[in-house]
C-alpha cells in the first residue's frame, strides 16, 4: 500500500512531489548553513580588520614585511597567497 498525496492511485505527479521533497528540503538547509557561515565568516574579517586598525592607530601594531619564504604558498611570489596577518606587535615580539 503506497500513500498519495492526491487521492486515487499513485501517479507520476505523486513521485515528482515526493522526490522534490526528498531533495529540495536537504538542498535548502544547506543553502542556509552556508549563507550562515559566509555572513559569520566576512563579520569576523571585517571584525579583526577593525581591530587591527584600531592598535595600529594606537602605535601598539605596525605593518611588517613577511619573510621571504612566506611571500608565497606555491612559489610564484605573489604576496596574496600569504594567509598571515601583515601586523605584528609594536614590542618586536612574534606572537600571534
Amino acid at each position: 500500500m503506497t500513500v498519495a498525496v492526491f487521492p486515487g492511485d499513485p501517479s507520476l505527479l505523486d513521485t515528482v512531489l515526493a522526490l522534490a521533497l526528498l531533495v529540495g528540503i536537504p538542498v535548502f538547509a544547506l543553502v542556509v548553513i552556508a549563507t550562515l557561515a559566509a555572513y559569520i565568516r566576512q563579520d569576523a574579517a571585517e571584525y579583526v580588520a577593525e581591530l587591527e586598525a584600531e592598535l595600529e592607530a594606537e602605535g601598539e601594531l605596525e605593518p611588517r614585511e613577511p619573510p621571504e619564504t612566506e611571500r608565497s604558498a606555491d612559489g610564484d611570489g605573489d604576496p596574496g597567497d600569504v594567509e598571515e596577518s601583515e601586523y605584528r606587535p609594536a614590542d618586536g615580539s612574534d606572537r600571534r
